[in-house]
């Protein structure tokens, strides 16, 4: 299928979905559906608060969907709706605690703090720093790192593969100085 046919289609399908038809709109949900679990998944680590945050962007845009005025748009609009919902839940997420004497069995079974706390660390400061790219490149690092190919990226970003592998090359780029800032030398 080419990217014009594609492209074509997603906006006949975006525009009989604004005149009410809901199967036009199912398919869009298809067809989005696994950008918007890998992309959540990337801000979100648990499973349900995806499948809801992903839900809740669909929603949002099956009822926002008349004042899209450019139906050839529809991925980035809603790419835009799914990374607010995702801010929003980071923003309300809050620490969760545990039992004195659950918290003291955890801490027996787990590995010691000298061992954690440079992975874990590292961990935090990598997801820290991909929340900091630009929404493009997260969502093009995200579908990489679920294993999708270039041409499988380039297809549900709907951009040429080119432009993949530029946002895979530039975000890597700056996932370096901002992880390794003074080892300019490694590059």
């Amino acid at each position: 299928m080419s990217a014009m046919y594609a492209t074509e289609e997603l906006s006949r399908w975006v525009t009989e979905a604004q005149r009410g038809d809901e199967q036009a709109f199912a398919r869009l949900v298809r067809r989005y559906r696994g950008m918007a679990y890998s992309a959540a998944a990337g801000y979100l680590r648990d499973r349900d608060q995806v499948q809801d945050v992903a839900q809740e962007a669909f929603l949002e845009a099956y009822v926002n969907l008349p004042s899209l005025k450019e139906p050839a748009a529809f991925g980035g609009w809603f790419r835009q709706i799914l990374f607010r919902r995702c801010v929003r839940r980071v923003r309300k997420a809050r620490l969760s605690t545990l039992p004195l004497d659950a918290a003291l069995e955890m801490a027996a079974r787990e590995p010691g703090p000298e061992q954690c706390a440079l992975s874990s660390e590292f961990e935090l400061a990598t997801w820290r720093a991909i929340r900091e790219l630009p929404a493009h490149e997260q969502a093009t690092l995200h579908l990489f790192m679920r294993g999708l190919s270039y041409a499988q990226i380039g297809v549900e970003l709907e951009v040429p593969i080119s432009t993949v592998k530029k946002r895979l090359h530039t975000a890597r780029g700056r996932l370096r100085e901002r992880l390794f800032p003074r080892e300019g030398w490694l590059r």
